[in-house]
C-alpha cells in the first residue's frame, strides 16, 4: 500500500564511516564535531505535527534516492513527532491515523523535504486540526 513498485519497503538509516570514527576516536578520549558542511547536504531528518493523530508513518525518497518508509510511531497528539535517524529528500508521504469510538480516520498529508540546507531538520506542520 505505500511502496512504489519494485521497492522492497526497507529503510536505510545514515550511517557513515564518519560515525565509526567518531566512535573510535571517542573511546580513545577524542572528541570531534561535524563542521557545518555536514550539516543536511543529503537530506533532513523529519518532525511532523498532526494535530490530532495517535500514529503516524512516512514514505518517500530516503538519502540513497530509494523508496521507503518508517513503521508507525505513537504521536505526541499536540506536539511534534520526531523522526530521529531517518534521512529524507523530496516528497515525503505523512499517513496518520486517528483512533475515534466509532473508527480509525486516515489522513494522508505530503512535506517538501530539500536536499540540502543549513541544518539536518525540517518541520512539517500537516496543518489538520480535529
Amino acid at each position: 500500500m505505500f511502496q512504489k513498485s519494485g521497492s522492497t519497503g526497507g529503510f536505510t538509516r545514515r550511517f557513515g564511516g564518519a560515525a565509526v570514527v567518531a566512535v573510535a576516536l571517542a573511546g580513545a578520549g577524542v572528541f570531534v564535531s561535524a563542521g557545518p558542511a555536514a550539516a543536511g547536504t543529503n537530506g533532513q531528518q523529519l518532525s511532523v505535527k498532526t494535530h490530532y493523530a495517535d500514529n503516524v508513518r512516512l514514505c518517500g525518497d530516503n538519502q540513497n534516492g530509494d523508496w521507503a518508509c518508517t513503521p508507525a510511531v505513537n504521536t505526541r497528539r499536540d506536539g511534534w513527532t520526531d523522526f530521529r535517524g531517518y534521512w529524507w529528500k523530496g516528497e515525503v508521504y505523512v499517513y496518520s491515523v486517528e483512533h475515534t469510538n466509532r473508527y480509525d480516520e486516515t489522513r494522508t498529508a505530503t512535506c517538501w523535504v530539500p536536499e540540502s540546507q543549513k541544518g539536518d531538520w525540517v518541520f512539517c506542520n500537516t496543518g489538520y486540526r480535529a
